[in-house]
């Protein structure tokens, strides 16, 4: 949760969904979120399915109009939300698409999300075009 409180961006909101976790984690989460000075919706899951359906709980409860999906496992440098929003009104977008660091065996990479290896901006229309015939189950 660190990521979060050292955003220098802070018009976001938080929403944490607990997916059923086994290791004391949402006992933790309620503790965390009565002592930290941010709003943080806290939620969980009827029962352990994925995080698909985690996510769709979370885009169930959001109030602001931009979402992005960081995981328990992830990393976010302190200026992660500002850079985002800097995007946002600089090329009045709809979405935002970014590459990530990976660190996997002590090595570092950046995986290109919809990129296809080619940095730079792609119209949505494009993006869509890519996945438009992969099935979501």
């Amino acid at each position: 949760m660190i990521p979060y409180l050292n955003q220098k961006y802070k018009n976001f909101e938080v929403i944490i969904v607990d997916d059923c976790s086994t290791d004391g984690s949402w006992e933790k989460l309620q503790n965390y979120v009565k002592e930290v000075p941010l709003s943080i919706t806290l939620l969980q899951a009827e029962r352990n399915s994925g995080p698909g359906k985690a996510r769709n709980i979370g885009l169930d409860n959001v109030q602001g109009e931009w979402v992005t999906f960081i995981d328990s496992d992830d990393w976010v440098d302190n200026l992660f939300f500002e850079k985002i929003n800097n995007v946002i009104e600089k090329e009045h977008v709809n979405c935002v698409i970014y590459d990530y660091n990976t660190w996997l065996d002590g090595k570092t990479g950046v995986a290109r999300s919809m990129y296809i290896n080619k940095p730079g901006l792609k119209i949505m229309f494009y993006v869509i075009s890519l996945i438009k015939d992969i099935t979501m189950i």
